[in-house]
């Protein structure tokens, strides 16, 4: 795919989002796809001379190097992952009608995470309220912590308290370790996994007790440093789902094609993914300040 950067300063006055606001018509122009990321006042506007393939089929990719990594999908140049172990990357929003592709996103994610990881490096912590039809193949795996499929067992409770007391634990091992967070706790010698919390329909633990979610927002407020990760997807993109404080916890959010530009704005604080084609697996990565169009691997 060939790529050509155009670098500009803004003037006084001029943000990134009025170039975003043009970007077909930069797209129309120029004759290819165009992306936008900046740092500051600068702007990169990155111009790919061909399209997104619509169909990629699903392969194991080479973890290297990551400490927790986790494949998003292919941009224009790359298959996009992430890492989980860095501070950067360590809550995950996927959001977008049924159909589109959230649990493709998930499924991939943690099917590559079983075939590269082992339970001293990742534990998970799986919530599917629909009754276990997206978790249930996971339940005996060696990396499953603990699992909760249906909204009326208490499970959901036992793992947020667990989860809890876990890293209270952990923040004690690491005053005496004299570090602060588990990055420099591993670097030690010490084996302590990543704890990976995965929220299928974010929408159904909504409907539980307002209590539930108190608790979750408690836990995921101070679990960062002790290596707690999570991911949360929902069907429901509207501000009555993922509120404000959600939302202001999730560094990296997908959003999948939405019915209008009030649904983008929900999941990514602007517009866009209502304009996405019609094609599962598509969507829209915001991960700090940069925008990037995805192609989620069609993972059977």
């Amino acid at each position: 795919m060939n790529k050509i950067t155009f670098s500009y300063t803004l003037p006084v006055g001029m943000s990134p989002k009025d170039i975003e606001r043009v970007v077909p018509e930069l797209e129309y122009a120029l004759g290819g796809h165009v992306e936008i990321t900046n740092v500051g006042k600068r702007v990169d506007i990155n111009l790919y001379k061909g399209r997104l393939l619509s169909n990629i089929k699903y392969e194991v990719p080479d973890l290297t190097g990551y400490e927790l990594g986790a494949p998003i999908g292919y941009s224009l140049d790359k298959l996009e992952i992430i890492d989980m172990g860095k501070d950067n990357h360590t809550y995950m929003l996927a959001a977008g009608p049924q159909g589109m592709g959230k649990s493709t996103l998930l499924n991939g994610i943690i099917n590559t995470l079983l075939k590269t990881y082992t339970k001293d490096d990742v534990q998970l912590y799986l919530i599917d309220l629909k009754l276990g039809v997206e978790f249930d193949v996971y339940k005996d795996s060696p990396l499953t912590a603990d699992t909760c499929f249906d909204p009326q067992d208490g499970k959901l409770w036992t793992i947020l308290d667990d989860l809890d007391f876990e890293i209270r634990d952990r923040m004690k091992k690491f005053r005496v370790a004299k570090v602060k967070k588990i990055s420099e706790y591993r670097k030690k010698g010490n084996k302590l996994p990543y704890m990976l919390l995965i929220i299928d329909e974010y929408y159904e633990l909504k409907l539980m007790e307002k209590e539930i979610e108190k608790k979750l927002l408690q836990i995921l407020m101070i679990g960062r440093a002790a290596g707690l990760r999570c991911i949360i997807s929902s069907c429901r993109p509207v501000s009555d789902i993922l509120s404000p404080s959600v939302k202001a916890l999730m560094v990296d959010r997908i959003c999948f094609k939405v019915a209008d530009h009030v649904n983008s704005e929900v999941v990514l604080d602007m517009p866009g993914a209502e304009k996405l084609p019609n094609i599962k697996g598509r969507c829209l990565w915001l991960s700090g300040a940069n925008l990037t169009e995805i192609q989620i691997m069609n993972y059977v």
